[in-house]
Formats: C-alpha cells, sequence, structure tokens
C-alpha cells in the first residue's frame, strides 16, 4: 500500500513538471459560496470554475458530513472539495487551457488546483498552479505580462474567486496599504531576476523563494483601493520561487498528504486575510482611540490658557453663581468621561488580544514541518501584516500617557482650589465670628439700656420671635442654596443636558427625536461657530438679554468660549462612549470648535 502511494504520488509529480524546464506560476484566490448546502458545494465549485461538466464525473461523491459536530461548515466543504478534487486529478481532467495565446499574453494552462480552509474566518482558499509555454528572459518581461495575465485569468475565473489580500500598515498623517502578490512566477532557474535586489531569501522544501517590498504596480494599487477611500499608496509584497525539486500535489488523505508547498502558500495567504478581518473588526476602537487622542492633544494644547483663567477669575461669588465652579465642574467631568472611555478602549483591546495569539499561533503550529527559513519568513509576514495593531498599541499608550498627563494637571489644579476654598471659608468664618462678637456685644449693651425685665413676661414672646427668625434663617438659607449653590452643579445648556440624557437611554425608550442625536450635537456645535445661543422663554426674553448683557461686562470673552468648549466635550463624549456618535463626526465636530475659538480669540 505504501508503494501504490509513493509511486501514485511520482506519478503526479512527473506529470506536473515532467522534468521540463517551464514556467509556472500560482493564484491565490479565495472561493465565496454558501457553506450551508452541503449539497451545491460540487456543483457550485465546478460551475465557478466555469466547467459545470465535471460534476457529472463526480456523481459518485457524497458531501462529507461530521454526525458528532466536530466540523465546522468549512471544513466539511473543505473535505468534499479535497476529494472533489482528488477525483479530477486522477481522471486527468484538470490539465485543460484557460487563456488562449493572444498578445502580449501567452498561453495559459491549468495544471493543478488545490484547496484549503480558515477555521476562524470559515472561509475556502482555491490554490491554482499554471503553465506558461516559456520562462521570460528576465524580470521585467514577467512583469509585463503579469498584470494583463491576472486581469484575464480574473476574468476568465468569474465573481466567485477573489485575490485581494490588503492590510493597512501606515495609520498616521497618510494611511498606506501592503497586499500580496497573488499571482506568483515559479521559475526553473533564477538567472531571469539575479540582478533584482529580493532582499529576503527563504529555503524551503524543494523550491526557494526571494522576497521584496516595492510599491505596487498600477493594477493592484487599483484593486487594492477599489475598496478603500483617502489613500493613494499601496505597497506590494513581491516573491519569486525557483523550483529545486518537482511541486508534490495533494495526496489521497486530506488527513495526512497535503501538499507542503500549497500549506506555506496557504499560510501567506491567510496571514493577510486574518489581519484584515482583525483590522476591520477593531476599526470602530480604532476609530475612537483616534478621537480620544485627537481630543486630549486639544484639551493640552488649551490648558496653559485654562490654567491662567483660575489665576484670575474669583474664586466665591454668591450672586453670579461662580463661574469658576463652573469651569472647574466642566473639567471634571471632561477627565472622568475621558478616563472612562479609555477603560473602555483598554478592555475591548485586551478582549481581543488573546484570541489575536491563539489565532496566529495556529497558524505557526499548521507550518511547524517547514525549514527553519520557511519559519522565520512566516514570522516576518505575521509581523508586516500587524502593523496597523501595533500602531494602535502604540497610539494606546500614547494615550494612555495623555490621559496621565490630564489627570495630573487636573489633580494639581483641584488641590489648588481646594486650598483656595479653604482660605475663602476660613475667611468668612473669621468675619462671621467678628459678627458674632459684635453682635454680642450690641445685645449686651441694649439689655443694660433697657434694665432688668422679669422674663416670665417676656417669654413666650422670645419663644416666638425666636422660632420665626429660625424659620426665616432657614427659608433664606435655603432659597440661596436653591438659586445659587444647588444651580452651580446644574450648568449644562438645556439643549446639552437633554442631549447627554438621550445618550443613557435606549433607543426604544427615546422619542424620535432623541434617536437623532447626531443631528442635535451637529446642531449645537453649528450655533456655536455662528455665535448663537439658545432661545429663553418670551417672559425671561428681557431678563436674558440684560443678564447677557451684565455678563459681557464682566466676563471676559476667553473665559466663556473655555467654559463652552468643556459644555461640548461633556457631551460629545458619552455619546462617543455609548455608540452614539461616530468616532470620526465627534473629530471633526470638535475641529469646528477648536477652529472657532482659536478664530475669536486672535
Amino acid at each position: 500500500m505504501a508503494r501504490q502511494s509513493s509511486q501514485s504520488t511520482a506519478r503526479r509529480c512527473q506529470t506536473i513538471t515532467n522534468g521540463e524546464p517551464r514556467v509556472y506560476a500560482t493564484l491565490s484566490t479565495r472561493l465565496t459560496m454558501d457553506l450551508h448546502t452541503p449539497n451545491a458545494w460540487i456543483p457550485h465549485f465546478c460551475e465557478a470554475l466555469g466547467q459545470p461538466q465535471w460534476a457529472a464525473h463526480l456523481h459518485h461523491l457524497t458531501p462529507f458530513s461530521d454526525p458528532e459536530g466536530k466540523h465546522i461548515p468549512a471544513s466539511c466543504c473543505f473535505r468534499t472539495l479535497y476529494a472533489a478534487l482528488e477525483a479530477l486529478r486522477q481522471q486527468g481532467l484538470l490539465a485543460i487551457p484557460l487563456i488562449p495565446a493572444q498578445a502580449p499574453l501567452p498561453r495559459v494552462e491549468l495544471e493543478d488546483i488545490s484547496v484549503r480552509f480558515s477555521r476562524f474566518e470559515e472561509s475556502i482558499f482555491v490554490y491554482f498552479l499554471l503553465k506558461l509555454p516559456e520562462q521570460p528572459q528576465h524580470y521585467d518581461a514577467w512583469n509585463a505580462i503579469a498584470s494583463p495575465l491576472h486581469t484575464a485569468l480574473m476574468q476568465r475565473l468569474g465573481d466567485a474567486f477573489h485575490v485581494d489580500f490588503h492590510v493597512r500598515i501606515k495609520v498616521e498623517q497618510y494611511s498606506e496599504f501592503l497586499c500580496l502578490q497573488s499571482l506568483t512566477p515559479l521559475f526553473s532557474t533564477d538567472t531571469a531576476f539575479s540582478n533584482e535586489a529580493f532582499t529576503q531569501h527563504t529555503q524551503g522544501n524543494g523550491y526557494r523563494r526571494y522576497t521584496r517590498i516595492r510599491y505596487a504596480a498600477s493594477t493592484s494599487t487599483q484593486r487594492t483601493l477599489a475598496n478603500e477611500n483617502g489613500s493613494h499608496f499601496v505597497r506590494e509584497l513581491q516573491s519569486i520561487i525557483t523550483l529545486q525539486a518537482p511541486i508534490e500535489p495533494d495526496g489521497q488523505q486530506e488527513a495526512s498528504q497535503r501538499s507542503h508547498f500549497y500549506n506555506m502558500l496557504h499560510s501567506e495567504v491567510v496571514f493577510f486575510y486574518r489581519a484584515r478581518r482583525l483590522e476591520n473588526a477593531m476599526q470602530p476602537t480604532y476609530n475612537t482611540i483616534d478621537f480620544l487622542n485627537d481630543l486630549l492633544d486639544k484639551l493640552q494644547s488649551q490648558w496653559v490658557r485654562i490654567r491662567s483663567l483660575f489665576a484670575i477669575t474669583p474664586k466665591f461669588s454668591l450672586v453670579n453663581r461662580s463661574q469658576t465652579s463652573h469651569l472647574f465642574f466642566y473639567i471634571l467631568e471632561v477627565n472622568a468621561q475621558a478616563t472612562a472611555l479609555r477603560n473602555k478602549i483598554q478592555t475591548e483591546l485586551e478582549k481581543e488580544q488573546g484570541p489575536m495569539l491563539e489565532r496566529y499561533e495556529r497558524l505557526h503550529f499548521n507550518a511547524a514541518a517547514g525549514t527553519p527559513d520557511e519559519q522565520r519568513y512566516l514570522h516576518y509576514i505575521n509581523g508586516e501584516v500587524l502593523k496597523c495593531h501595533t500602531a494602535y498599541s502604540e497610539k494606546m499608550n500614547r494615550l494612555d500617557r495623555s490621559v496621565n498627563r490630564v489627570s495630573g494637571s487636573i489633580q494639581q489644579l483641584r488641590e489648588d482650589f481646594d486650598a483656595n476654598t479653604n482660605i475663602i471659608l476660613q475667611l468668612l468664618m473669621f468675619l462671621l465670628s467678628v459678627v458674632v462678637v459684635v453682635w454680642g456685644l450690641v445685645v449686651l449693651l441694649v439689655d443694660k439700656g433697657m434694665g432688668v425685665v422679669p422674663i416670665s413676661a417676656n417669654l413666650p414672646m422670645l419663644v416666638l420671635i425666636s422660632l420665626a427668625a429660625l424659620i426665616l434663617i432657614l427659608g433664606v438659607y435655603g432659597l440661596i442654596a436653591k438659586l445659587y449653590v444647588n444651580r452651580s452643579a446644574y450648568v449644562l445648556e438645556r439643549r446639552v443636558h437633554d442631549a447627554v440624557k438621550s445618550c443613557l437611554r435606549s433607543p426604544p425608550e427615546c422619542t424620535a427625536e432623541e434617536r437623532n442625536l447626531d443631528a442635535r450635537i451637529t446642531t449645537i456645535v453649528n450655533d456655536f461657530v455662528k455665535g448663537k445661543i439658545a432661545k429663553p422663554p418670551k417672559w425671561l426674553a428681557r431678563l436674558a438679554r440684560l443678564k447677557a448683557a451684565k455678563q459681557d461686562r464682566k466676563t471676559p470673552a476667553y473665559q466663556s468660549l473655555i467654559t463652552q468648549v468643556f459644555e461640548i466635550s461633556s457631551l460629545i463624549l458619552p455619546a462617543v462612549s455609548l455608540g452614539k456618535l461616530c468616532p470620526n463626526k465627534a473629530r471633526h465636530h470638535m475641529q469646528q470648535v477648536i477652529d472657532t475659538v482659536e478664530q475669536k480669540l486672535k
């Protein structure tokens, strides 16, 4: 049995290479299909390849079933297609012409097909081995036919096969992407590119890989940017493989006879595909990191002005409800919201970290049979495709440092504010003690002037007067607390206050107007940019105008502007934290606010 299997493998290798100095190419693709309809797997696969007649040769095959539930649908589909390809390979049906010779393209024939799957993404991948009539004399000759050949192959295969594998590697001022060269040439000698700068050399089992990263050609760039916006920079991981031994195809047993060559191609592709899926899943978190970093940068750039404002504003104002306490309330609220959002981001990153390491460890484990060079190459690919995640991890570290700096500055400000408050309270207590002493002297003098009066005759009257005075004092104290002291904590503008309450409600509890929170925040920001204020009720219109005029005379313009900046920030932060506002739109709103402040303070 072992001898028969060995002879079968040798016969297949002989069929593929036949000892002739040809050039081959591999095309890596991802196949889209419905994994929940097993009976349609083989017919769909044959139709996707443009060979529906193959299904008639595979009528004896039944879809792989797993009654025990150990295999996911993608695994069952892979095993079904693996057996189908083995049957087609044994019948010699895979060797078919794909593209006729038409300048500048040579004749391209299909030599072999292999199939793999990814467990975590539940996707099917198909790898084509293509045969060309002759080897290009130099690497530029291959480049001249690579792009049109790729286009022709995709037109021939159809929309069911996808070849775009790219990840984001630059996330700062300019976005850049790294795409995988899905069409890879396989040469019989290395003379065609001996003068090219391929910096990465990998010695594999029966082949040698030469790799480099360059800015992609126009067709690869257009293919990558078809699903991306705002970037014009695409790099490409380019590879050339020289065959040192015949390519061994897949064997009959999918569990133990999978081709190592196709396994390495699959590992490379899945690294890209898995990293892209991770980036898409984490993109909302990445956008939130960008928003919070941007917000904290803007607050830190204004901190000197905020700190200076505390030095010149009155620390105690009973009649004007203490504008300093208003500003301090906003600062504490923004700092608390920023810290809460930072903690939420950190939790989401840590929650994804463990599964991410497990998914990539599985890829390295699957390729453990490779050479040390192949292992180093996979680690190199792993580092390249995770540059986006690494960059945002560094952004998260910078965010932690920014939050700590802001918290430290606010803590220092809080200590100064408490010290000033203690001094004011001591002064008030000193004044109160002076008043009590003076009042006692006055009472003593009055009592001596009026003479001695029997206390029994005036006791009921004195008790009534004392109770009335106590009630009056408590009533005045409650009124002052209601109008000024308690009011100082209710500092948000009415519209902002209502918008924050809308953030805290669940969608079924919100009215139609409250659900449109994005439009309400946009209106508030636009009113701030245009210098508008909320209209008071008609019966308070005159009083509001008088108060605004008085406030303009007493309150500097920058104090009002900074207070409004914190007010809007205290609205936007919970809206982003609770998922009611897009982080990118929040960044746009904050940029409008800061630009308006800078323009008005020039």
